[in-house]
């Protein structure tokens, strides 16, 4: 009878061991299974996302803004952290003229990498658009170019965008120091020479205005204007090109290549001063 008991449990707990043996593999085998599939499905994702980047940024060298958008908000949709998306999307919203689309895409590159000196930037320049419903606001753009100075010093369109900022507040001192640091950095700057000429008609100084013309005349026939859309800093020599649209937001882009297509015209650039002069008198009426 023991003995009977003794088989009897031993084939029990044999039976135990193999049943709990049975339900554990198949669990194992389903873990692993799945972990194998999360892996694919993350790998398939940021293969699909570098696909739909390289298609946006293939519209975007083609200037096939509206394309581009659609590329990099699917490319968003895939890597909502992406900073490089974002930022173009900012550029291409803008040069499709959608300047509020454009800031909340520069606003959000921001807040996800609150450093990032050329989202910075990018808002300044929105915030100085001469398009009166891209929302002209003199001091958000001195609060961004600030601080996007701050955070990379050795950028110089920064700097000259905030002696454009104290030209419009009608702070010459400033803004000469702005254009000085400028051309010290790189004395090839169009812009800065073509705004200290104005400083300088502003003083009657013809001397000094006929000698920053030639220098502008000077750095835009040796230096080819660079291509693209703007926004990353004007550390180059030269100025940018107009056809832009990024560029043809520009409060001063108008005067800067009409003074530049002027050569070392007098006459000429006087009378464009004269322009910038009157619509400089006319926003410091507006935003008083």
């Amino acid at each position: 009878m023991k003995k009977t008991l003794f088989i009897f449990a031993a084939v029990v707990l044999i039976g135990f061991a193999a049943i709990t043996l049975l339900k554990s593999r198949p669990a194992s085998e389903d873990l692993a299974s799945e972990s194998g599939d999360q892996t694919s499905a993350a790998q398939e994702e940021v293969r699909q996302f570098w696909t739909v980047y390289r298609q946006a940024t293939a519209h975007r060298m083609a200037g096939r803004f509206e394309e581009a958008v659609s590329s990099y908000r699917k490319a968003l949709a895939l890597n909502d952290a992406h900073e490089d998306a974002l930022y173009y999307l900012g550029n291409m919203h803008l040069e499709l003229g959608a300047f509020d689309e454009a800031r909340a895409a520069w606003q959000r590159l921001t807040r996800l990498n609150p450093s990032s000196a050329r989202a910075h930037a990018q808002l300044g320049d929105l915030a100085l658009c001469r398009y009166p419903d891209a929302g002209f606001d003199l001091d958000a753009a001195g609060a961004a170019f600030t601080r996007a100075l701050e955070l990379n010093s050795e950028e110089t369109g920064p700097l000259l965008r905030l002696g454009q900022v104290a030209l419009v507040r009608g702070d010459a001192a400033q803004a000469r120091y702005y254009l000085d640091a400028v051309t010290g950095s790189n004395y090839k700057s169009v812009e800065a020479h073509t705004l200290k000429g104005y400083l300088a008609w502003t003083q009657n100084d013809a001397t000094a205005v006929a000698t920053h013309l030639a220098q502008a005349a000077r750095s835009a026939r040796s230096e080819a204007p660079p291509a693209g859309v703007l926004g990353e800093g004007d550390t180059k020599p030269g100025t940018a090109s107009m056809q832009s649209g990024a560029a043809r937001c520009r409060l001063f882009a108008p005067f800067i290549e009409a003074v530049v297509n002027a050569q070392e015209d007098a006459p000429r650039a006087d009378s464009i001063y004269q322009e910038l002069d009157t619509l400089l008198e006319q926003i410091r009426q507006r935003v008083k």
